[in-house]
């Protein structure tokens, strides 16, 4: 039910957002577990600080995201991962 909603509410709002613009959200919280879910999927556990500085995060992201360029093949959109090995 919550996907269905998210996808309403990005039909409303996707408008408001610039492509290859970072938004960042306010909640630390959901900031720690986007973080948890990402390590949960890939199995890698490169840094990601949560609360800190923008700059640390920026460094980190770029990092996680050099790292996902790296293995885009082991993770096919659409599919299902735990540990970096795909389940379902």
């Amino acid at each position: 039910m919550r996907r269905w909603r998210r996808a309403r509410w990005w039909e409303q709002n996707g408008q408001d957002f610039r492509e290859g613009s970072r938004y960042r959200d306010d909640d630390a919280i959901v900031r720690r577990g986007a973080y948890d879910e990402l390590v949960i999927t890939t199995g890698e556990q490169l840094p990601f600080d949560a609360d800190g500085p923008w700059r640390i995060q920026t460094t980190h992201r770029r990092a996680w995201a050099a790292w996902c360029h790296e293995n885009d093949e082991r993770f096919p959109p659409g599919g299902w991962y735990f540990d970096g090995a795909p389940i379902g």
